[in-house]
């Protein structure tokens, strides 16, 4: 599943699981159990709560992969209630030492899911508490978590276009995680946002950098997720510094062709995006038509919020562009705008078009 391989299929699997050894006509997960005895004697292989507990996040995780918010998120709630009423909260998920470990990871999870369905500040303030332990001394300076939510922090930062307090944060993270090399693919995804950070700034020799740092820990670590998402930021970049140009959609195609191949939704509404606003910079209006059609529709039926926001922006582009009705424009803009303040998204960030903003970081 890391490497992106079988997606589909482990989600599947996971699925089977869990529902063969929590199906209990609407009640309470392990509700009938009495006993640990009893939940083993209901499945073919021994399946302890705690180990079902892990596969409920295994599941969110893999829905929050593919971009499907709406499974991704109960099914994390599901795992953290689980795990609190059988008080479990001090299992270990083998990773980090700090107290509560899988709790923390669990609530880590369900908080990036939240992110991405639009709620920011909710977001923002689990990853804060998360992160505040690696002040409080050196029990908990090297927690794995701790370093991943003072990445997600950053994140989260990013999204509100904080860009400063942003790139301190996936410093302070990249800090840390670059000296462990199990860690390889959080290395990649906050080099890969902090390259979008220093695009959206203009800093363009800077997000080149990373962004190409981005794609060599992924490809070494073999995280083909991670590394097809940074090679769509690559070509947004390229075409950015030298405009469209061959290689830029070379590789949107490939990063389409393999989140066709694995269902990741998420990987190919921003494969769309980023091609629809390529398109309107090019004057070609149909193509960007149907880029951006698609990446809201899809966007809008699994709830990635941030997503459909960015897509709507420049479809609101297109509109003016095609010198459509000036009250449908309007509207458009005005649900962009409405969604992205109640989401705390920062309209700079949604922004994918081609307009740089170089002087507009908070310090």
């Amino acid at each position: 599943m890391n490497a992106g391989i079988g997606v589909g299929e482990t989600a599947g699997t996971l699925r089977e699981v869990i529902e063969r050894v929590t199906n209990d006509s609407g009640k309470k997960p392990f509700s009938r159990f009495k006993t640990e005895w009893d939940l083993r004697k209901t499945v073919q292989k021994p399946f302890y709560p705690s180990e079902v507990v892990w596969l409920l996040n295994e599941r969110g995780i893999v829905s929050f992969l593919q971009g499907k918010l709406f499974d991704a998120l109960p099914v994390f709630r599901l795992a953290r209630r689980a795990l609190g009423g059988a008080n479990w909260a001090n299992a270990d998920v083998g990773e980090d030492d700090a107290p509560n470990s899988m709790e923390r990871r669990i609530r880590l999870n369900e908080a990036l899911a939240v992110l991405e369905y639009g709620k920011i500040d909710r977001a923002r303030e689990t990853f804060r508490r998360l992160a505040e332990r690696l002040e409080r001394g050196r029990r908990y300076r090297h927690g794995v978590t701790g370093n991943l939510a003072m990445g997600y922090l950053g994140l989260s930062y990013h999204q509100a276009g904080r860009y400063r307090t942003a790139e301190e944060h996936y410093l302070k993270a990249l800090d840390f995680l670059e000296g462990q090399t199990r860690h390889t693919r959080a290395v990649a995804i906050f080099r890969r946002h902090l390259g979008d950070l220093y695009r959206k700034t203009g800093e363009f020799k800077s997000a080149k950098k990373y962004i190409n740092l981005a794609i060599s820990a992924a490809s070494s670590a073999e995280q083909q997720d991670i590394y097809h998402f940074s090679l769509v930021s690559k070509a947004h970049l390229l075409a950015l510094e030298t405009g469209p140009s061959e290689e830029a959609f070379r590789l949107l195609n490939q990063a389409e062709q393999y989140a066709d191949k694995l269902g990741l939704l998420k990987l190919k509404v921003d494969v769309c995006s980023t091609r629809g606003s390529i398109f309107l910079s090019q004057g070609q209006l149909s193509g960007a038509g149907d880029a951006l059609t698609t990446a809201m529709a899809i966007a809008n039926k699994n709830g990635m919020k941030l997503y459909k926001i960015r897509a709507l922006i420049s479809y609101g582009d297109l509109l003016e562009r095609r010198d459509e009705n000036q009250e449908l424009i309007n509207r458009v803009r005005a649900v962009a705008k409405a969604q992205a303040d109640e989401s705390g998204y920062s309209l700079r960030t949604a922004d994918p078009g081609f307009t740089v903003q170089t002087q507009n970081r908070d310090r």
